[in-house]
């Protein structure tokens, strides 16, 4: 399991695993390094609060996240137990590791009572510096409300969403 999570938090290891969501096609490796991060994720204790994801995408790839009841974050996602770690990963194109490509949007979802990620600040390969909690697969979160902040020149997307359960 550990071995799962230093391989997320690598170079490679995100877009393997995260390609291997949904995908039918995923090589077998990536889908068991995905199903044993999920196992991980549903056991370990949950990181107790409000966390951030950003994701830098197009104006068309917003809209269409935007005009949803929820959001599939397609894959493990990773979070930020800081706001400002979130805006870095929003201001970055792909989303910082590629999550979505394009770049004319900057999102922050804010999930406030966090009930399925788990920090993995102290088992990353990011020494911390990314305050990281990493949700499992399949979670859909409901959106509660859109509201757009401008912050030094940059204008946010800020999606408050919820978590079922």
């Amino acid at each position: 399991m550990l071995d799962s999570v230093q391989f997320y938090t690598g170079q490679v290891g995100y877009s393997l695993i995260r390609g291997a969501y949904n995908n039918p096609k995923a090589h077998p490796a990536d889908a068991k390094a995905l199903t044993v991060l999920d196992s991980y994720l549903h056991n370990a204790p949950k990181w107790q609060g409000q966390v951030f994801r950003g994701i830098h995408v197009s104006k068309k790839q917003a809209q269409k996240i935007l005009s949803q009841p929820d959001v599939d974050m397609l894959g493990p996602s990773s979070w930020s137990s800081e706001e400002y770690v979130a805006e870095k990963f929003a201001q970055s194109p792909g989303g910082g590791k590629g999550f979505l490509f394009g770049g004319e949007s900057h999102i922050i979802f804010v999930l406030d009572d966090n009930k399925s990620g788990v920090s993995i600040t102290h088992v990353g390969t990011f020494d911390g510096t990314e305050s990281e909690v990493l949700a499992p697969s399949g979670i859909r979160y409901p959106i509660k409300s859109i509201e757009t902040v401008k912050k030094g020149g940059t204008e946010y997307i800020y999606v408050h969403v919820t978590e079922p359960g």
